[in-house]
């Protein structure tokens, strides 16, 4: 997009900070452009992409101090004496801390000069006089005003006519880096003087004044402006003809006034409405006869005091002065009630309706029940001849909600923390239970777990019987380990039974092997219809003191159609180092077993 500045919007542009970027022209007419080579000749600046204008403030920050112990020696101010400072940043001076001693007995005025630059020969930027007493003390000199200054090298140069005063200083072993000392006309790079400068930062914040979009939006106050034009504060139109145009074409040339504002007045029996402007129109109000709080203005707050609205009985609204609002009659302690009175039986109290017929056999709505032992609050769903129980007739809580926090559905006097008078219907979901399973139908092993949970199957060696002829006829003395003694290859097996459904995750054997054969132990699965024999997974020992390996799997169980057994094998025969105490077999239910 380009954005046209005219002359009236240069100077406000000229107070921020104008970042631009792309190249810059300029014409030999009074021209600028930027983002292009040929500024148009008639116009002042024109900016081809975003442009952003800033403007900058300062405010005071943060204390700090300039500090130089320099107390090893003394210069005589016989002639000035300068000490030079750096600062990093824009800070304003405040005071200068001096190590003075004045000989004799005469006290004196010392004249302190601020200078630019390095050196006693800079501008002088401030000049004041600090007085000195008898003796050696530490004077400080209070800036008035206060010394602003921007980042650089700065001397201040101290003089007196008193030429028994002097200054504690070194020439040598000055500890602060940032100046030096100059006396006699003479610069010392390591010399310096005793002293201290008070100083306070400055913080500058940076606020968007102007900014252009390449998407064409303008924005007043900020930088990301989310409509053609957005201003962040008031928006001024000065000067003759300046207008607002809307989509319509229609013109606002001044904020408007609601000249439908109403005032109601009242004078003797006369009541009148009057607009802002032009006439108003007037009633005239029937005369004589009690107030009937109807035919006026109120003035002031309708003060019932200890009296009750009511409808001609002896029960009705009450407002308290704590202005708690009862219906009914006692003492209330809410904001608002309905009914104080105990209560009987099953009586309700304090009901409230949302439906009831003019003869009291329909009711929906909420009431105070009691079953006798317990109170609570009553739901009645409207239903057939459903008036509320009052003791001896009408019809029960559809819901009650007790006081001890029981729940009765269809009874009044639930004994549990949910007490249903009828059948229970779940549509989905089923229903969770402490241990966190979840039962979804009545039939056996119809609940699930949240998630899957995992189960171990152990077999051990008392499980296995010999394939093949192999025989066991030899164990350990802990009688928990087996290994054949006979047989080319043998083997044993296992048969297991897991749940319908479940997920064989993994097989882990439990050897000793000390020898160079091996044990293996395989997960078979064995479909008798096709006699068809599956090995699901295998795992072997390793020549070793003991071995434990592991072999992991994903095998859904599935009883119907096939069985599952684990077969172990041995590579050698008669030997105790080549030992089995068992097989575990690892896997997930989804539902209890």
């Amino acid at each position: 997009m380009k954005t046209l500045l005219t002359p009236a919007l240069l100077p406000r542009l000229l107070t921020g900070l104008l970042l631009l970027t792309g190249p810059m022209a300029l014409a030999q007419a009074p021209a600028v452009r930027v983002g292009e080579a040929t500024p148009a000749q008639q116009t002042p600046l024109e900016v081809n992409g975003p442009l952003r204008v800033q403007a900058s403030t300062t405010a005071p920050g943060a204390p700090f101090t300039i500090t130089q112990p320099n107390s090893t020696g003394y210069l005589n101010l016989s002639s000035p004496i300068g000490q030079s400072f750096t600062l990093a940043a824009a800070a304003t001076l405040n005071t200068i801390r001096l190590n003075v001693e004045v000989s004799g007995f005469n006290a004196s005025n010392l004249a302190i000069e601020v200078r630019s630059g390095e050196g006693t020969g800079g501008a002088v930027l401030h000049t004041q006089l600090l007085y000195s007493g008898i003796g050696a003390n530490y004077r400080t000199l209070t800036l008035a005003p206060a010394l602003a200054l921007p980042a650089g090298t700065y001397t201040f140069v101290v003089t007196s006519p008193n030429p028994a005063v002097t200054l504690y200083a070194t020439y040598t072993t000055s500890s602060y880096g940032g100046g030096r000392l100059y006396y006699y006309g003479s610069a010392h790079p390591n010399g310096g003087l005793d002293f201290q400068l008070g100083l306070t930062g400055t913080t500058t914040t940076t606020a968007p004044v102007l900014t252009t979009t390449a998407t064409g939006r303008v924005g007043i106050g900020t930088s990301s402006p989310t409509a053609p034009l957005e201003v962040a504060g008031s928006v001024k139109l000065s000067g003759a003809g300046s207008t607002l145009t809307f989509p319509d074409n229609s013109v606002l040339t001044t904020a408007p006034v609601d000249t439908d504002n109403q005032t109601l007045s009242l004078s003797g029996s006369t009541l009148t409405i009057s607009k802002v402007s032009g006439a108003g129109s007037s009633v005239t109000l029937p005369s004589g006869g009690a107030d009937n709080l109807g035919n006026h203005t109120a003035t002031q707050n309708l003060n019932l005091s200890n009296n009750l609205l009511t409808g001609g009985g002896s029960s009705g609204l009450r407002v308290d002065a704590n202005g708690y609002v009862g219906i009914g009659t006692g003492t209330f302690t809410s904001q608002l009630s309905l009914g104080r009175t105990a209560s009987s039986g099953n009586t309700t109290q304090g009901r409230i309706a949302n439906y009831e017929d003019s003869n009291g056999t329909y009711f929906y709505g909420t009431g105070t029940i009691s079953n006798g032992s317990n109170y609570g609050l009553g739901l009645w769903g409207g239903t057939g001849a459903s008036t509320p129980f009052n003791g001896t007739t009408g019809q029960p809580a559809h819901l009650a909600v007790l006081d001890n926090g029981r729940v009765g559905i269809g009874t009044t006097s639930p004994t549990q923390m949910l007490d249903v008078n009828g059948t229970i219907r779940s549509r989905s979901g089923g229903i969770q239970f402490p241990d966190g399973t979840v039962q979804t139908t009545a039939a056996s092993g119809g609940g699930t777990y949240p998630t899957p949970q995992a189960r171990t199957l152990t077999l051990s060696f008392a499980s296995f019987q010999p394939e093949n002829g192999s025989t066991p006829t030899a164990f350990f003395p802990n009688s928990d380990d087996f290994y054949p003694t006979s047989g080319t290859q043998p083997a044993f097996r296992a048969p297991i039974l897991l749940p319908q459904g479940a997920t064989i995750t993994g097989i882990t054997l439990y050897a000793y092997d000390s020898n160079t054969a091996a044990i293996t132990a395989e997960l078979v699965s064995y479909a008798p219809a096709t006699f068809f024999r599956l090995v699901a997974t295998s795992v072997s020992s390793v020549n070793g003191t003991a071995t434990n390996p592991s072999a992991p799997l994903s095998l859904v169980v599935d009883n119907t159609v096939r069985s599952y057994s684990v077969r172990v094998s041995f590579g050698a025969v008669n030997t105790n180092l080549l030992t089995v105490s068992g097989v575990q077999v690892n896997y997930l239910v989804s539902q209890p077993d």
